[in-house]
């Protein structure tokens, strides 16, 4: 009895600390560490589809997002330190499958902006680039997405 007991203590604790392990991804594009370029002379606010996400290494991760027209935005991904500047964003046209972006020919940078005329699908694939032995690894990414009103000419 004293043996079951210690079982469903010990059970007890572990299950609710293994759950909250999975949940430290959740806001992780909301942190410091997720630093994305933002113009001083702009307010850029954070749009409702910016997420975090685990990533395995191995597998290249599609998000799909909708983007409204007649905003300008800033696209960013992050991840957790080890992986930073190793991080593959390529953006295509949600409906054509078009490539519209690689950040591979431009150093990997981790943000860019632009403009969107009319409400547009996208998809945001990310690929970590890693070694051998990191490739069963859960990573943690965020896709920090923000938007603001066009500049006035």
């Amino acid at each position: 009895m004293i043996i079951k007991f210690k079982i469903f203590i010990l059970l007890a604790i572990i299950t609710p600390a293994s759950y909250c392990f999975g949940q430290a991804c959740k806001d992780f594009h909301k942190t410091p560490d997720c630093y994305v370029y933002v113009p001083l002379d702009r307010d850029f606010k954070i749009y409702n589809q910016a997420k975090s996400m685990s990533v395995n290494p191995s597998k290249p991760v599609v998000y799909k997002v909708i983007l409204f027209g007649g905003k300008d935005y800033i696209v960013g991904v992050c991840a957790e330190a080890k992986y930073y500047r190793k991080i593959r964003l390529r953006i295509f046209d949600g409906i054509n499958k078009k490539l519209l972006y690689d950040n591979k020919d431009h150093d990997y940078i981790e943000s860019f902006g632009f403009s969107v005329v009319k409400t547009q699908p996208l998809e945001m694939e990310v690929d970590l680039i890693t070694d051998e032995k990191d490739k069963n690894q859960e990573v943690c990414v965020g896709f920090q997405i923000l938007y603001s009103d066009p500049v006035k000419k």
